[in-house]
């Protein structure tokens, strides 16, 4: 009966296992910076609901000319290819910034995909010009400080990854975040950003001028742990 019973677990567990894809490491981070020329750009423009806005402006200069970011440093907590190393990328879409709640210092606001503009999806383009693709949901934005964060929690936010290329980097980067199924987030890309002097949320969504400055940030997915099976 014992011997049964670890096989019958055995076998549930490779079962629960089969419907993902197998990344050929257990996780991934690939940091990123924006383009010479590239910035995050706020317009304080109210939008319906919202009070402002925010999108990302490509580079103007060299190879990252229409590009919005670079990947500058690969990390796949062991042995990686880095292939993804000096690939551009695109951000996509235009970020409705909604009410903005104060405590202390702090400012915070969620943001949502404004209707007509733009996508949201995270593009990289490999050497062959193969594109990698995830959708985003960038869900909050935060000031304190001379410092920003856009998905200020660090929330699963990635999901619904498509790559048909070989870059390996990419490879796994997709098959990490479609490890639930796909439609289930599965990574997280944040993004950090700064003003001197410091500028606050009510800061960048008052008045009639638009404020733009250097973002990076980083794209992360991991398979999630297995959990110990219960024995009676």
């Amino acid at each position: 009966m014992k011997k049964y019973l670890y096989a019958l677990a055995l076998g549930v567990l490779l079962v629960a296992g089969s419907g993902a894809q197998a990344a050929s490491v257990s996780s991934i981070k690939l940091d990123f910076s924006n383009t010479v020329g590239g910035s995050v750009k706020f317009d304080p423009t109210d939008s319906g609901t919202n009070v402002g806005s925010f999108s990302f402006q490509p580079g103007t200069v060299g190879a990252g000319t229409g590009f919005e970011f670079q990947i500058t440093l690969h990390d796949t907590g062991t042995v990686g290819s880095n292939s993804a190393l000096g690939l551009f990328g695109n951000l996509g879409g235009t970020w409705g910034i909604g009410a903005i709640t104060t405590s202390g210092t702090k400012q915070s606001a969620n943001v949502s995909l404004l209707s007509g503009a733009g996508t949201n999806v995270v593009t990289i383009t490999d050497a062959s010009a193969n594109l990698f693709s995830a959708s985003v949901n960038w869900i909050q934005l935060q000031t304190e400080g001379t410092g920003g964060t856009i998905n200020a929690g660090g929330v699963l936010n990635l999901s619904s990854a498509t790559y048909t290329g070989t870059n390996q980097d990419l490879i796994d980067l997709r098959d990490l975040i479609n490890f639930l199924g796909g439609s289930t987030p599965n990574g997280v890309a944040a993004i950090t950003f700064q003003f001197t002097p410091p500028k606050s949320l009510t800061d960048l969504t008052s008045g009639s001028s638009t404020s733009q400055t250097s973002f990076s940030g980083s794209l992360t997915a991991a398979a999630p742990p297995r959990r110990p099976w219960s024995w009676p």
